[in-house]
């Protein structure tokens, strides 16, 4: 291997390590800093319990139970208190009172802060009783600090609940003891040396109970992986596995930092963890050496000597992941090029998506992407690159990533590929998996490794669903009738755009219109001659007995250049007798047959003549062609006469009834008056014959058409996996693992199961046959899967701006090609644990300069971006209004987003709430945060739709106010607390205060913001505003202003115009913009507009489109009939070009009574619009649509030039507006 790979390698080991936790390793200046960790101590004594007791009864394997005092209980120890002090004469008395009586009755006395204002009461008392008001001030002092700690504690939980439901990994420890000192590399540090897990069982408001999980504890593996690295010990001689709960547990510990080359001081010290007397004596040093905590630490510890430390948190600890770091152990030691691979660069700007997103729709067949969920075109390509080669799918928000993720799984395996999807959070791969429907059997999706017995559930049903039988099914035949449909749909446009197509509509209203004078009997035997030849012939069998006669006729026929001389040979006077002796004739039928040869001579020798190709007559002048017809037709008075002298057949002389000839003859002399209309029935009839196909397309309703094939195909393809992959493994169970199959389900149904690691590692080539598709995050895959060069086909990374790339590089290892799915205009990877790579000292290091470029990537979409291609969803399916994310669209996306509103007309989906009376203190904003609640209130009892709902704040001082006054509210308004626990599909859907940092992934139908900035006490106004003022903090603006789909409420204390325009990174002029957005809107004096022109020029969807001429008049036309037709019925608006969204909509109805848009009507002028593609125009746009909500009709403009059609046109129309 290359020596630049190993020092990539090597450096994202490094990061492995330095993603620590708050727990894992402090290198802060005081610990109890840590927004997600509490002093155990103080909770317990805040909650009058003896740490003594509870960790005896933590050993014992009891539960831990935390109660808030009531005011009852604080009374009588503010009473017991006050009597112990009166009763006290010196210090010494007192001192012995609280250490002999009050501190075993009243634990809480040892809580510092209460225990230095009761020594202070007493001093104050100088020989007198303390004061009633002194005892009052105490209670208030108790009731505070007891308040605030409960409440952190709460507000721990839930955080701790919130990153379970995303992770599901629970985070909730107890680190006990804490070990401080210096490493091999002589770094300091303070971190638990064990970490006892919690999980929370129950909760009132003023008890919680824990259970600890005594098999379970952890020793730090961030500090002995931190000693692997720097001593290069081999990290594979050590165990990680978790430790069970004994009397030598702690000297257990002990001996394992010694194993890495640790000399620990103190150790002697080690069977007094339970004296309370050592936590006093630490906590008085933590306090003297606070301000120079580093310091100390250098000056007191030698390389690789620690102390133990008396310290003891509970709270949130990010529990480091080992195997991921043997796995960079493993692939520095592969000698060929398969880890270079890896970081290869595969981009070429010939296939960017920019600049190629209208040719990879255009190459795109609808039968090489199959699909079981819906999608959309943009998604289809995606799907469609993801199969050929490395390659990242931009997602904005709400564009179906998933579930395009889900469509790319099905294509996968319809090529029989094993697939590894991976994502940090448990919900992106909730909603992957729940996407899969009736193809689940074939997916094993794994996200704590503790959930044994979902895991040999599954098994077992996979083992149980080999028996089924599934008929076996073709797979494309939807997709290829979709294919040729669509063809067909653009030779029509190109057909009906010639002049010739122009004529016969032209033509058909004629004959629709003006219907021929002739005998409609006559007509009908002119054109159906061919079809009724048997009966006619019975009626003509004496002219037709003669074979030779007949075949001179037609012959005399034929040869149009003698009529002139048979004319002459004829008087006129003798044909007129005969016109007369046959006035009297009753009508034959014989005349059919005349009408035939007039049809199959006289015209075609007229057409022939005017043009030798057979229906080229569409390119001739129309008047030019009556002139010919007009003059061949005079020419059938010598036609007549010849008729009398080459007729040899005496017998038809002598019958009467022949002479009715002569009467028909007669009728066909006025036929000249009609001829131009025979010729446009003549011409219709040819052209619907010649063009049947092309025609029908014309009339078929293809949206519809193809909105059914889709469906069909999904459904099809959903039938055709079932049976290609129970085949597959029924196939290859019999052949490999039949016998061995009795044992292993007698594994999966004993009552103590073995560990899913046990199970993957024991019976691994089973699992691949049963699960093609396995569903992880990547500590798991790497705890599970094999270190294998390829052993996926398909690797899929969802949310990948959220993965530290180092968690990444082990899992590409095991893929051939790879799926980036995230968005670059969202969070990078935050983690409220994470302290993250140093870069100091690069200018000196030569080497690590010239790989910078891929050592600075942060995220695995900042690492995929510079070697990947990409392609972008473009539909926008989360937010009901276009107004919730016009301005993502503007200001992040250059307007490349479609969205479409719902039909329901505004309800104003984006709400300002001011606060004059906010003000900015201790980096929060009280009246703000009460305002918040007072909101939350008011939602929760009003809302109509059980609306789900989340409130973003801008820093956690903040977060933690609304939390503060949100639980005190729960007492009074118990739907709120319930609110936090709401759960649907498995999914989390609960109340939650978040802020910018954690809020990616999550949506709620209505999102608050509590903005939080003011101006402070002196009426200054300071602009900094958080993470928002850093570097990306306009991507944070850019996620939280993305969650809503129905609602955002905007609660701030300072109007847009305070914030200034300089600043040093873009995300407070964004913020402002935003804020300046929100404003316009709520004045709504439609001013909003020039906001978003500030952001970009480019021009959104709707305003690309550029209407032609003929569209105009066309939906001009529409509009005016349906306004016509719906006169009667004031209720209805009729619009034109109504902008929705991105959308323009040619025509749409609004009904006004029940407040929604019932029908939006495309006018397809036949042509495409600049910058759209085919299959977009045609299909997938009113798919879009329907989707969204729409009832969509479809006319096509040369359907609406056949005039007989507009009324049924508009009157099926009428009909689907007012429902009859």
């Amino acid at each position: 291997m290359k020596k630049n790979i190993l020092t990539i390698l090597s450096e994202y080991k490094k990061r492995l390590l330095n993603d620590k936790s708050v727990g894992d390793i402090f290198l802060t200046k005081i610990n109890t800093k840590s927004k997600n960790i509490i002093n155990f101590l103080d909770l317990l004594f805040l909650s009058n319990q003896s740490p003594e007791k509870v960790w005896k009864d933590i050993n014992k394997k009891e539960n831990l139970i935390i109660t808030k005092l009531s005011g009852e209980t604080i009374r009588e120890i503010c009473g017991y208190v006050g009597g112990i002090i009166n009763k006290s004469k010196n210090d010494a008395e007192f001192a012995s009172h609280l250490k002999q009586h009050a501190f075993n009755k009243y634990p809480i006395l040892h809580y510092s802060k209460i225990l230095e204002f009761i020594f202070t009461l007493f001093v104050k008392k100088d020989g007198k009783k303390v004061s009633e008001e002194s005892l009052l001030k105490l209670e208030k002092i108790i009731s505070e600090e007891t308040t605030k700690i409960f409440n952190k504690f709460i507000r721990i939980l839930q955080d701790a609940k919130l990153y379970s439901f995303e992770r599901n990994i629970n985070p909730l420890y107890i680190g006990w003891p804490y070990i401080e000192g210096l490493t091999q590399s002589q770094k300091v540090f303070r971190a638990p040396l064990l970490l006892w897990p919690l999980n929370e069982l129950s909760r009132t408001k003023t008890k919680i109970v824990l259970a600890t999980k005594h098999d379970e504890i952890l020793l730090n593996s961030a500090i002995r992986l931190s000693q692997i690295k720097d001593s290069n010990y081999n990290v594979a001689e050590f165990s990680f596995d978790s430790l069970t709960l004994t009397d030598d547990i702690f000297q257990k510990a002990i001996t394992d930092l010694k194993t890495l080359g640790f000399k620990v001081k103190n150790e002697d010290k080690i069977n007094n963890l339970y004296n309370l007397n050592y936590y006093k004596q630490n906590e008085q040093l933590s306090s003297n050496i606070a301000d120079n905590f580093e310091k100390y630490l250098a000056n007191n510890y030698q390389v690789n000597n620690l102390g133990l430390v008396f310290d003891c948190y509970l709270g949130m600890y990010n529990i480091s992941s080992t195997t991921l770091y043997r796995d960079y152990c493993d692939l520095e030691k592969v000698t060929d090029n398969s880890v270079s691979q890896i970081f290869q660069n595969e981009y070429s700007i010939e296939e960017d998506w920019a600049e190629n997103q209208l040719r990879y729709q255009e190459e795109l067949n609808e039968r090489t992407v199959m699909a079981i969920n819906n999608y959309d075109i943009s998604q289809k390509v995606a799907i469609k690159k993801s199969l050929e080669k490395n390659t990242i799918i931009q997602g904005p928000p709400g564009t179906g990533k998933s579930q395009t993720i889900s469509n790319l799984i099905v294509n996968n395996l319809c090529r029989g590929e094993r697939v590894l999807f991976c994502a940090e959070k448990q919900d992106a791969i909730k909603v992957v998996y729940n996407n899969m429907k009736k193809i689940q059997n074939y997916c094993l999706m794994i996200t704590n490794l503790e959930e044994k017995e979902s895991f040999y559930q599954k098994i077992l049903d996979s083992i149980n669903n080999i028996n089924q039988l599934y008929p076996e099914v073709e797979s494309a035949m939807y997709l290829s009738k979709m294919d040729q449909l669509f063809d067909n749909i653009k030779k029509y446009k190109i057909f009906a755009r010639q002049d010739a197509y122009q004529d016969y509509l032209q033509f058909l209203n004629n004959v629709k219109n003006q219907p021929l004078t002739l005998d409609f009997e006559l007509l009908s035997q002119f054109y159906y001659f061919e079809l009724e030849y048997d009966d006619y012939s019975r009626h003509c069998h004496r002219i037709y007995q003669n074979t030779m006669i007949v075949q001179k006729f037609l012959a005399l026929f034929n040869d149009f250049p003698h009529f002139a001389e048979i004319y002459h040979r004829f008087r006129v006077k003798e044909f007129k007798k005969m016109l007369k002796k046959a006035e009297g004739l009753k009508p034959h039928k014989f005349l059919a047959l005349i009408f035939n040869v007039l049809k199959n001579n006289i015209v075609s020798y007229t057409i022939n003549s005017v043009d030798e190709n057979k229906f080229n007559l569409f390119k001739i002048e129309e008047t030019t062609l009556i002139e010919a017809l007009t003059t061949e037709f005079k020419n059938i008075d010598y036609f007549v006469n010849r008729l009398e002298l080459i007729d040899q057949n005496d017998r038809l002389r002598r019958e009467d009834k022949n002479y009715e000839l002569y009467a028909y003859l007669g009728t066909v002399v006025k036929v000249e008056a009609d001829l131009p209309l025979i010729y446009q029935h003549y011409f219709v009839h040819c052209y619907q014959t010649e063009h049947a196909e092309l025609l029908k397309v014309g009339t078929l309703n293809w949206r519809e058409e193809l909105t059914k094939l889709s469906n069909q195909s999904m459904l099809n393809t959903t039938e055709y996996l079932t049976y290609l992959y129970h085949q597959q493994i029924r196939d290859v169970i019999k052949a490999n693992f039949i016998e061995t199959l009795p044992k292993l389900i007698e594994e999966c149904r004993k009552k103590t199961k073995r560990s899913i690691t046990y199970f993957f590692k024991n019976n691994y080539e089973l699992i691949k046959v049963l699960f093609p598709v396995i569903m992880v995050t990547p500590d798991i895959a790497s705890q599970l899967l094999p270190l294998n060069h390829q052993e996926f086909d398909q690797l899929i990374f969802d949310e990948a701006s959220q993965i530290f790339v180092e968690r990444a590089i082990p899992i590409i290892y095991r893929a051939e090609r790879i799926l980036v799915a995230g968005d670059k205009k969202q969070l990078g990877p935050t983690n409220f644990f994470s302290s993250r790579f140093d870069y100091d000292g690069w200018e000196q290091n030569e080497e690590l300069l010239a790989l910078e470029t891929t050592l600075t990537d942060k995220s695995l979409l900042d690492f995929a971006s510079k070697q990947y291609n990409s392609s972008m969803l473009r539909f926008h399916y989360r937010s009901k209004y276009s107004e919730l994310i016009n301005f993502s669209n503007a200001a992040f996306y250059d307007n490349n987003l479609i969205m479409i509103s719902n039909k329901t007309k505004k309800d104003f989906p984006l709400k300002l709430i001011d606060v004059p009376d906010g003000v900015w203190k201790n980096r929060g904003n009280i009246p703000e945060a009460k305002r918040i609640v007072a909101l939350l209130k008011e939602i929760i009892t009003t809302r109509k739709q059980q609306e789900t709902i989340g409130v973003v704040t801008f820093n956690e001082v903040q977060k933690n106010l609304i939390w503060q006054y949100l639980t005190e509210e729960f007492e009074k308004t118990p739907a709120l607390e319930q609110e936090l626990h709401r759960v649907h599909n498995g999914r989390n859907e609960g109340l939650f205060v978040k802020n910018l940092e954690n809020i990616q992934g999550d949506e709620r139908d209505i999102i608050i913001f509590s903005i939080g900035f003011a101006r402070d006490e002196n009426n200054k106004f300071t602009q900094f505003f958080g993470p928002l003022s850093q570097a990306g903090g306009e991507n944070r603006l850019n996620v939280a202003i993305t969650r809503a789909k129905e609602k955002i409420y905007i609660v701030k204390s300072f109007p847009s115009s305070l914030i200034s325009e300089d600043s040093k990174h873009p995300g407070p002029r964004y913020f402002k913009y935003y804020l300046e957005y929100v404003e316009q809107l709520n004045r709504g004096k439609d001013q909003e507009d020039k906001v978003l022109a500030k952001l970009t020029t480019a021009k959104s969807y709707a305003q690309e489109q550029q209407v032609s001429k003929i569209n105009r008049q066309f939906t001009a036309e529409v509009a005016a009939a349906l306004t016509a037709a719906l006169s009667g019925h004031e209720r209805y608006q009729i619009a034109t070009y109504t902008v929705q969204g991105t959308y323009q909509i040619d025509v749409t109805v609004y009904d006004q009574k029940k407040d929604h848009y019932v029908l939006g009507i495309i006018c397809d002028d036949l042509t495409y619009p600049i910058g759209v593609e085919q299959k977009e125009y045609d299909f997938y746009r009113q798919k879009y649509l329907v989707d969204r909500g729409w009832k969509i009709e479809a006319i096509l403009h040369s359907n609406w030039l056949f005039k007989n059609y507009q009324v049924d046109i508009i009157n099926r129309i009428v009909q689907k507006i007012i429902g009859k």
